[in-house]
């Protein structure tokens, strides 16, 4: 898949798989969820080994313990999908196996098919429109210990929440030139776009930075703070709809010129995916810690958490090629042993040609685009907690958010707050009911309870703060400190 990161190896009549691709879960934990205990300490990692190194009894038995877990883990495997080649070769691969049958419909596959980027030039810059996760902290409050009181927000299940509740680009993306109309198309519901722009005398608004410094382009002048744009006199970047938005809140900008846009028409993904994603939280939910029902828990969150692998994906990837003991550079980074062999446009065609092929439309079930606004909406929901204020618009959450992460905030408690929360989450709560009638579903289940009997609604923010064990209130947070993007206490 990537340089140094093997999926698989035949050597003879034998293939070595690697583990990690198909729990995403290290030994430690995927012992934990198969009700097993990993035993540590025994091994000296920085001892020098061979081959002929020998090993002490007790590190005979550390070792052999790592491999029971293996064991009786692929058991469960084995047992799902009744041989061992039968198991799949990742976590997202064991979901496509679930998936595609629910999908597997010829108009809906011609259809997918006819959202592939027509040239590698398209997919290029469809590519560019994609963001992971917002990992920030505050340039306020960054290398600061904080006192005063703090509360923590987590969005429950944002990649599946906004899979069910909000409409994806089900179009081809079209190029519109004139400016009226791209206004028009902008300010409507009914479409969503992706725009490539040149920003000039760019300035941030907030002390949350939105645009990474990796994802813009032809920049002049561009300061930036732990990885984020800061202010700049020029640079180019590609947006979708819900990040342009963001965008817009969080910098002024002198000067925006429209270099390309791109549109398509909006709709809701397929009602069998939807109701696959809305059960599969259902049971994560219902069986966590209930005896019995262990293996039905472990599947269904790690099929709920892969539901955004399985969206998010290059429609088609570079190949990675074996060099020996060569060096080889690529893209200015040198290589050993094995090296990416970029796609260009003969081989993109070559692909395309064989996706577009008859006995190939039944793979086609997911399109790019549902990956790119998929994390484009999670983000569009996390800015909303960073970017609120209080009814009378004096207290605007952004100073006093001091760190956020995908799907999660941590602010400093100030007027308004909390019930910005409440009422965000009461308009989740709406939503429910809306999309349970589109599906003719009960509303209970996209509220449903755990074993204690305490309801979880997929998409609001839960309070994460710690609990008096006497009385069960939220206590805040006392004193936090953060050095930047995933470093805090």
């Amino acid at each position: 898949r990537r340089s140094h990161n093997p999926i698989y190896v035949d050597v003879g009549s034998l293939q070595f798989r690697c583990s990690h691709q198909l729990t995403h879960l290290s030994l430690d934990a995927w012992a934990d969820s198969i009700g097993m205990v990993k035993l540590k300490g025994a091994l000296d990692y920085h001892q020098l080994r061979t081959p002929l190194t020998p090993l002490t009894p007790l590190e005979i038995c550390y070792c052999m313990e790592d491999i029971r877990i293996m064991v009786k883990g692929l058991q469960q495997y084995r047992a799902r999908w009744g041989h061992v080649r039968e198991i799949p070769l990742t976590q997202t691969g064991e979901l496509r196996r679930v998936v595609q049958p629910l999908l597997n419909w010829p108009a809906w596959n011609w259809r997918v098919t006819k959202l592939t980027p027509p040239t590698m030039h398209d997919h290029l810059w469809m590519l560019n429109a994609f963001f992971g996760g917002t990992v920030i902290a505050s340039t306020l409050h960054r290398e600061v210990t904080i006192t005063d009181p703090m509360w923590m927000y987590d969005i429950s299940s944002s990649y599946p929440w906004v899979l069910i509740s909000e409409r994806y680009p089900l179009t081809p993306f079209e190029t519109v030139h004139s400016s009226k109309l791209i206004r028009r198309y902008m300010a409507s519901d009914d479409y969503t776009y992706i725009i490539e722009i040149r920003c000039y005398g760019v300035k941030a608004l907030t002390p949350l930075l939105f645009m990474s410094a990796s994802k813009i382009r032809a920049g002049r002048k561009v300061f930036s703070s732990n990885g984020r744009v800061k202010d700049a006199d020029y640079f180019e970047v590609t947006l979708t709809k819900p990040d342009y938005e963001i965008f817009r809140q969080c910098y002024r900008c002198e000067k925006i010129t429209v270099i390309t846009c791109k549109v398509s028409k909006l709709q809701y993904l397929p009602v069998d995916l939807r109701l696959l994603i809305i059960d599969l939280y259902k049971s994560k939910t219902m069986y966590k810690d209930v005896s019995g029902f262990e293996e039905l828990y472990v599947t269904s969150k790690q099929r709920i958490n892969s539901m955004f692998g399985l969206c998010v994906f290059k429609e088609f990837a570079d190949d990675v090629e074996f060099i020996g003991d060569d060096i080889k550079t690529v893209n200015g980074v040198d290589y050993q042993y094995w090296a990416p062999k970029p796609l260009d446009s003969d081989g993109y065609n070559e692909k395309l040609k064989r996706k577009v092929s008859r006995w190939h439309l039944p793979k086609n079930y997911l399109a790019l685009q549902f990956g790119l606004f998929c994390t484009a909406y999670a983000r569009a929901n996390l800015w909303r907690g960073c970017l609120q204020t209080d009814e009378n618009h004096i207290h605007q959450n952004a100073a006093y958010v001091v760190y956020c992460d995908t799907d999660s905030n941590k602010c400093i408690d100030h007027p308004g707050m909390r019930e910005w929360y409440d009422k965000y989450n009461a308009e989740v709560l709406q939503r429910h009911k809306q999309i349970a009638a589109d599906l003719n579903i009960d509303p209970a289940d996209l509220s449903p309870l755990d074993p204690k009997g305490r309801p979880h609604p997929i998409g609001v923010y839960a309070c994460e703060n710690p609990k008096d064990k006497k009385t069960g209130e939220l206590l805040p947070i006392r004193e936090f400190r953060t050095l930047g993007s995933k470093e805090y206490v």
